[in-house]
């Protein structure tokens, strides 16, 4: 999986007055959690992990052994029916964690934007081959 990173255009799409704008929303920005919710949607987000890897493991059965497996023991039709809920609420934190780290973008490339050497930092990090991206 990759990162995307938008460099700035050199035409910029909105006026100097709407820019200055958002950097004074961001400037003045208060953090959306602490450090101790953060860690907790940290850990609430990585022990859901079960969910993603449930999900995946269900893929790679065929629907025939999958409908073979629901129908013929009954253990494995309620392991399956916890799973279907634990997914469903995976896909919401998820969902959640995804608005989370769109604002947090946000607020880094308009940080990142007020440097007189954006371009050149843009440049540098979409060149660069990290192991994170």
């Amino acid at each position: 999986m990759s990162a995307t990173i938008a460099a700035p255009s050199a035409n910029p799409t909105i006026s100097d007055a709407e820019a200055d704008a958002i950097f004074a929303q961001v400037l003045t920005a208060e953090p959306l959690f602490s450090k101790a919710e953060m860690w907790a949607i940290e850990k609430n987000f990585v022990a859901s992990g079960l969910a993603r890897r449930g999900g995946l493991a269900t893929l790679s059965l065929s629907g025939a052994k999958l409908i073979s497996e629901i129908e013929t023991d009954r253990e494995s039709a309620l392991a399956f029916a916890n799973l279907s809920k634990y997914i469903a609420n995976y896909l919401e934190i998820s969902s959640d964690i995804n608005k989370l780290l769109e604002t947090a973008q946000s607020r880094l490339i308009v940080a990142l934007a007020n440097r007189m050497d954006c371009e050149e930092i843009f440049a540098e990090a979409l060149g660069g081959d990290d192991e994170t991206s």
